[in-house]
């Protein structure tokens, strides 16, 4: 393979390979690390699985199908969803830098998917769907086209890239990394203490994710409310 005239050997094109999906499978836990959901990831595996590089298992994640009546609850949580499946696109995308964004190479990816089927932009086109009141077509592209640009814009800082390549760094192809290692080494290297890291970038992330000012962020942190965001829509 020549790269820039330059003759590749096939052991160095693998190991660029596997330093791409390292980068994608930290993306997606970079992701709960950020929405304060870093201690729902179970492990990140490296371990091949047809033409993916390995995976991110978290818990916590909604069923699509569930009958949760709409609110704007039900909305931020529909977004997280989203963000959570583009974001192993939105690191990778970056890592690579020739890719133009996150949303064009999840598609792209789902199109020469083995087996679509349950991969990053099935999972976020659920996710878009469960954000709405009435789920239609242009309304959930919509959706994806919004939140795949807020995916690159979170990557593009340069904090939350440092996290991510901190810990693609010690993500080793074969090899199954637990969360409680995971969320230390993204701790480490974020270096703050945040209930919800992504609110030390911008207010702005707090709106976009949860449907509250920040005001009563800071007001449930600091009165201790672990379910913050459903409580202060009830009131």
């Amino acid at each position: 393979m020549l790269v820039d005239g330059k003759q590749i050997s096939p052991k160095a094109q693998c190991l660029a390979r596997n330093r791409e999906f390292a980068h994608h499978e930290a993306g997606h836990a970079v992701a709960s690390f950020l929405l304060g959901e870093g201690d729902a990831v179970k492990y990140i595996s490296m371990l091949a699985m047809g033409k993916r590089g390995g995976c991110t298992m978290s818990s916590g994640r909604i069923d699509p199908f569930c009958a949760e009546k709409w609110s704007l609850s039900r909305r931020a949580k529909g977004y997280r969803e989203v963000f959570h499946s583009m974001a192993g696109c939105a690191a990778q995308s970056k890592f690579e830098s020739w890719r133009p964004n996150c949303l064009t190479m999840l598609w792209d990816v789902h199109k020469h998917a083995a087996t679509p089927e349950g991969d990053d932009f099935e999972l976020a086109w659920k996710g878009a769907e469960f954000a709405q009141r009435v789920a239609d077509g242009r309304g959930t592209s919509l959706i994806l086209e919004k939140i795949g640009g807020w995916a690159d814009e979170v990557f593009d800082d340069p904090r939350v890239w440092k996290t991510t390549t901190a810990l693609a760094a010690k993500l080793k192809y074969g090899v199954r990394m637990t969360g409680k290692d995971a969320c230390r080494i993204m701790r480490r290297a974020w270096g703050g203490d945040e209930t919800i890291p992504i609110v030390a970038l911008d207010s702005k992330w707090i709106r976009r994710f949860y449907f509250i000012p920040r005001r009563l962020y800071d007001e449930a942190v600091m009165y201790g409310l672990s379910n913050f965001q459903d409580e202060i829509h009830r009131a």
